[in-house]
């Protein structure tokens, strides 16, 4: 069985497991990939990954264009971009991580 979702020989229960890459496949096909909050987003991280800037999703590294299309849908909650500076005050990393709420 795969790794995420198999089950786990023990128990037989389903490993619980969850597997952050699959977040954004859901969101291929939206209509709303093309709002102007997304062409927005997608234009500004493709900047910022042209100038060697890590950009990542809940610490999982994918195509900016897939971190665009889940951060303008935002049906799985809210995104803060954490904007990651060296010593020397250049921008190295942008991390997006979902706000829960309480």
């Amino acid at each position: 069985m795969s790794e995420y979702g198999g089950s786990n020989g023990r128990t037989g229960r389903k490993d619980q497991r969850r597997n952050p890459r699959r977040e954004w496949e859901q969101y291929e096909d939206r209509e709303e990939q093309e709002s102007p909050a997304y062409l927005e987003l997608k234009e500004q991280l493709m900047t910022y990954y042209r100038q060697g800037v890590r950009v990542s999703l809940n610490g999982v590294r994918m195509p900016v264009n897939r971190i665009a299309k889940i951060c303008a849908v935002r049906e799985e909650g809210n995104y803060m971009g954490d904007y990651i500076v060296d010593d020397d005050g250049q921008l190295t990393e942008v991390r997006f991580d979902r706000i829960k709420r309480n």
